[in-house]
């Protein structure tokens, strides 16, 4: 039960992050970033409603996404910068 509730920090806090990178950039990457924080927020809600007998698998999964998102979050940054 802890790992979750620390997986959904980790997400929202690099939700917290994209959301003060939008404020600080220009408009032209906004819709890259607010799709990849739809993806994050999607992941949140999923990690709630784990899938009966296959938990560890599920959250194997969400982790790899999450790891996906953190990349292209990367690669967004360095496009900015």
């Amino acid at each position: 039960m802890a790992s979750r509730r620390i997986l959904k920090k980790n997400i929202k806090g690099a939700i917290d992050f994209l959301f003060i990178i939008s404020v600080m950039v220009d408009q032209k990457n906004d819709d890259k970033m607010y799709g990849i924080i739809d993806k994050m927020t999607d992941l949140v809600s999923r990690i709630s409603h784990t899938e009966p007998g296959k938990a560890k698998e599920y959250y194997k999964n969400i982790k790899k996404e999450y790891s996906d998102c953190l990349v292209q979050v990367n690669d967004l940054i360095k496009d900015v910068a």
